[in-house]
Formats: C-alpha cells, sequence, structure tokens
C-alpha cells in the first residue's frame, strides 16, 4: 500500500475530531454565558425588589 495515501487521511480525520470537539466545546461555553445572564437578571431582579419593598416600610414608618 502506498503511503502517502493514509497521511493526507489521517490529517483529516484528526481535523474533523478538533473541529467537532471544538464545536462541542462552543456549545457548552454558549450554554454557561446563557445561565450566567439568566443568573445575573434574576438577582438584579430580587435588587429591585429588595429596595422597593424597603422604601415601602421606611414610608409607612
Amino acid at each position: 500500500m502506498n503511503i502517502y495515501i493514509p497521511i493526507p487521511l489521517l490529517a483529516i480525520a484528526i481535523t474533523l475530531f478538533v473541529y467537532f470537539k471544538n464545536k462541542q466545546s462552543d456549545k457548552s461555553r454558549h450554554r454557561r454565558e446563557r445561565y450566567k445572564d439568566k443568573q445575573e437578571n434574576l438577582i438584579e431582579l430580587l435588587r429591585k425588589g429588595k429596595n422597593k419593598n424597603n422604601e415601602r416600610e421606611n414610608v409607612q414608618e
């Protein structure tokens, strides 16, 4: 068997493996970023609600 055939096939296989591995890694990173954004929005919403409750209590006193 000619040695020049398996070398390009191996290179293609490695390239595809790395491509799909990075693609999966990107999906995971985007998922974490979306989760972090949702978490920050929820914390901000809770903080605003707490501030409104404190203002109401101060007005009632």
